[in-house]
């Protein structure tokens, strides 16, 4: 960056200088944070009115596969500290693994991400993390978010399963994100994926078809016959499903699920806040409750319990002024059921393999694949 402004005329530098602060080249990797940046960042966006980061160090935390999170703690010196700054951050920076870093940026996962936190986020009241800085480079391959340090809020774990008093939190917190989009996807940014549209749906029907088998040779021997036999189906007619829904569509996360969302039990009232916002889309709000149910709880926990929790989240809708018949959720609900194996699939081929992410992904398809198989979802195919 340095050299671009070095590269401009006289005027552009003249401009620049005049300036009551020059921005630094954002952080790119966790080495690149330092006192300088962090002081200069927090100064201008107004968390830090005077004085500076004396110094910090950091702690490389989370399991993100397409982003790195890493835990800042930061030092200041006396008049900085007279202002009670945050003594911690969290930022979320690029994949190290190329794989993931390139699948993400050229999506448009980075930039999609920023992007929400500047301008949907203010238009909801789905609990979400301060946002202190967020920024991303024209072409979308660097960014760098810093948010609020939730700590001791921690993910969930899908390997597990989730319990019903958070999966009654979650669900609340999507309502609150559908709620104030329903029926107005026409208003929203061209940032924000949308799946159904033809050249996307054909794009990622051949995505699934060259990862599927890909998918089965790591995977397969997990999944019982039906589940394959789905999952084969599906792949194969995705690009036609993804285009057929015609119903109100709203904004959604799109990879809502609990290791997305971080759990405050030791709040007098536990907190979900959510967070990952790099797969936004347009689509039904049953995708992310179809979503949340099929790969967060166990599957027992959710045969028993999904009509319920479904009838919470209508009851969360009509408190928000958006009203959803008792039918239209449950077919919504069954149609959508399969929205998130993309996720699933190209998420456990395109990204490294790792003990731990390949335990969550097969947990994933497995569930995944009973909840499409138990609500005979190949209707809608």
């Amino acid at each position: 960056m340095a050299a671009l402004f070095l590269s401009e005329t006289y005027t552009r530098i003249t401009e620049i200088k005049s300036q009551e602060t020059m921005a630094l080249p954002f952080p790119h990797k966790a080495d690149d944070f330092n006192p300088q940046w962090l002081t200069e960042t927090l100064n201008r966006t107004g968390f830090l009115p005077s004085g500076k980061v004396s110094e910090l160090s950091y702690k490389e935390i989370g399991t993100g596969k397409l982003g790195d999170n890493i835990r800042l703690s930061l030092h200041y010196d006396e008049q900085a500290a007279a202002h009670n700054p945050p003594i911690s951050l969290v930022a979320k920076l690029p994949a190290a693994d190329p794989i993931a870093r390139e699948m993400a940026s050229s999506s448009g996962a980075y930039r999609r991400e920023v992007l929400f936190y500047q301008r949907e986020a203010k238009l909801t009241s789905i609990r979400l993390p301060r946002i202190y800085h967020s920024e991303a480079s024209d072409q979308g391959a660097e960014f760098v978010i810093l948010m609020e340090d939730l700590a001791p809020a921690t993910a969930g774990d899908q390997r597990i399963g989730e319990s019903l008093a958070h999966a009654r939190l979650s669900i609340a917190e999507a309502a609150k994100l559908h709620a104030p989009f329903w029926g107005k996807e026409d208003q929203l940014g061209e940032h924000i994926t949308r799946h159904y549209l033809p050249d996307a749906a054909e794009y990622g029907g051949a995505l699934l078809i060259d990862a599927w088998p890909k998918f089965l040779q790591r995977f397969g021997s997990g999944l019982n016959r039906d589940c394959s036999q789905f999952g084969e189906h599906f792949c194969q007619q995705y690009s036609q499903w993804i285009q057929r829904y015609e119903g109100e569509k709203t904004l959604t996360h799109y990879d809502f699920r609990s290791e997305n969302i971080l759990y405050n039990d030791s709040d007098a009232q536990t907190s979900a806040t959510v967070v990952d916002w790099q797969s936004l889309s347009v689509s039904s709000g049953l995708s992310d409750i179809a979503y949340f149910l099929g790969v967060s709880l166990d599957t027992a926990t959710r045969r028993a319990e999904e009509k319920t929790l479904l009838e919470g989240y209508r009851k969360q809708l009509a408190a928000l002024g958006v009203t959803l018949k008792a039918e239209d959720c449950w077919q919504q609900y069954r149609e959508f059921s399969m929205s998130g194996f993309m996720t699933v699939i190209l998420g456990a081929v395109y990204t490294a393999a790792e003990a731990r992410s390949d335990e969550m992904f097969l947990a994933m398809a497995q569930q995944q694949l009973q909840q499409c198989v138990d609500l005979n979802a190949s209707e809608f195919l």
